[in-house]
């Protein structure tokens, strides 16, 4: 399907024939495959298709683990996934201890990133989020972590064949930080995305109504939580709130330097945020429509509470910022 820019990409229903959870083998008799689906197929219309060339087995939607392990009729299981992107390949790999392949620096638009990411896929991901702690935190976005199952076929996606054959199965668990770190990566390129889209409208109105709602998205989320609320440990120079609080992420890291890396990647995309949404909008300004003014406004407000926010977040102790932040939880 095209999806916009040219760039001809695996269905988003493209689907996983059987597989099992990482780990376990496959019965003798069990094959896993992923296919890539029709332009706009849903899961269930993918379903039907394989009811009609296997009426006979019996078909099962969602997690691997429901597959049972002696089933009395054939079993096809079928499951969403997504193209791996360099984030999840560079993370299930080991990566850079350092996190220096995911750095503001090295960001590109996200169209670009979209292109690079599903040309000739060999890796495909689904995502679950779990928790590691017994009993909740004041914060949910550190309480949170995502298991990953990148799957591994033996022929890139997409080509001259509708299915290739998963060779490989393989779970990673990924903490809060580096998820932190992939959220805001990933705004932060759909900004500059809808920068270079909009930069040289030259006429009042010419702005696509996506530009506005992803400002106001990142905006709002920014001010309701952000920098300030969810990542302020996270972001800290020193360690000793994130080590006293949420000991199983510094767990996560191979050291201390590791972890105080990551952080300071994620304070990186946080102030690329900041200069990324000041163009944005200065943008904005000039080629939203005469309707969309008024929210315009709002969200130049919004944006300078953003501001101050980021700025104590950036500029302050973990201790400092553990109590800003607790009282922001407690309200």
């Amino acid at each position: 399907r095209s999806d916009g820019d040219s760039a001809f990409t695996p269905d988003p229903s493209a689907s996983i024939l059987a597989a099992p959870p990482a780990g376990v083998p496959l019965p003798a008799n069990a094959e896993a495959f992923v296919f890539r689906g029709n332009p706009a197929e849903s899961l269930a219309d993918f379903g039907a298709r394989l009811s009609e060339r296997y009426p006979q087995a019996n078909l099962l939607y969602g997690s691997a683990a429901d597959v049972p392990r002696e089933p009395s009729v054939d079993t096809i299981q079928i499951v969403s996934v997504n193209p791996a992107t360099r984030f999840d390949i560079g993370h299930a790999q080991g990566g850079r201890a350092d996190g220096r392949w995911c750095s503001a620096d090295g960001l590109c638009p996200a169209g670009a990133a979209r292109r690079l990411d599903t040309f000739s896929v060999e890796t495909f991901v689904t995502v679950r989020s779990v928790r590691q702690r017994q009993a909740k935190s004041a914060n949910e976005v550190l309480d949170t972590w995502a298991e990953k199952t990148l799957y591994i076929v033996d022929r890139p996606l997409p080509g001259l064949c509708r299915r290739s054959r998963i060779v490989r199965i393989r779970e990673v668990l990924v903490d809060p930080l580096r998820l932190a770190v992939q959220a805001i990566a990933s705004k932060n390129a759909e900004l500059l995305q809808a920068i270079e889209e909009n930069k040289l409208i030259d006429s009042r109105g010419g702005g696509k109504q996506s530009f506005s709602m992803l400002l106001s998205g990142v905006v709002d989320a920014a001010v309701n939580g952000g920098a300030l609320k969810n990542y302020a440990i996270l972001i800290a120079e020193d360690q000793t709130m994130l080590a006293k609080t949420y000991p199983e992420i510094l767990e996560a890291f191979s050291s201390p330097d590791s972890a105080l890396a990551w952080g300071k990647t994620l304070r990186d995309h946080l102030e690329l945020q900041l200069d990324l949404l000041d163009q944005a909008l200065g943008i904005h300004a000039r080629v939203c429509a005469e309707s969309v003014r008024p929210l315009h406004d709002f969200l130049v407000g919004r944006f300078q509470s953003m501001q101050r926010q980021a700025r104590f977040a950036l500029d302050h102790t973990s201790e400092e910022l553990a109590q800003e932040a607790l009282g922001m939880n407690q309200v």
